[in-house]
């Protein structure tokens, strides 16, 4: 059962995570108007960032402040956390999904790079605990 509450505790770093590296993916590949796309960093880079300050650094600044201040327990305290991360995940997946043709073929991606990951993370923390 620790096993299974350590994993779903990442989740939202996991999925925000693989939607990250599915969004480099997919602009590493494309080219648009014979510019290679890596060439591009507003296209690939800046959207990252903005996701992130919507959504990931005011959760760590609530958590920060809950943490410190009002002096919460850790895994209450880490709410705030794991909704910015999911919060940004969501919108960088939005706007991903937005600029593709095929929306099926990003979602399966992010998919599988977050299954990936969460194997992956599990096999560890199982290795890890025995």
């Amino acid at each position: 059962m620790g096993l299974l509450n350590l994993t779903l505790q990442q989740l939202p770093f996991l999925y925000f995570i693989s939607v990250t590296l599915s969004w480099c993916a997919i602009h590493f590949i494309g080219e648009k108007a014979g510019v290679p796309r890596s060439l591009r960093a507003e296209a690939i880079i800046l959207p990252v960032i903005t996701s992130a300050l919507k959504g990931l650094f005011p959760g760590m600044i609530a958590s920060f402040l809950l943490t410190k201040l009002l002096g919460f327990p850790e895994p209450l305290a880490g709410l705030p956390l794991s909704v910015g991360l999911a919060l940004s995940g969501l919108l960088l997946h939005r706007k991903m999904r937005s600029g593709l043709e095929d929306k099926r073929l990003s979602d399966y991606l992010v998919g599988g790079v977050t299954l990936l990951f969460i194997v992956s993370w599990a096999v560890a923390v199982h290795y890890l605990v025995n």
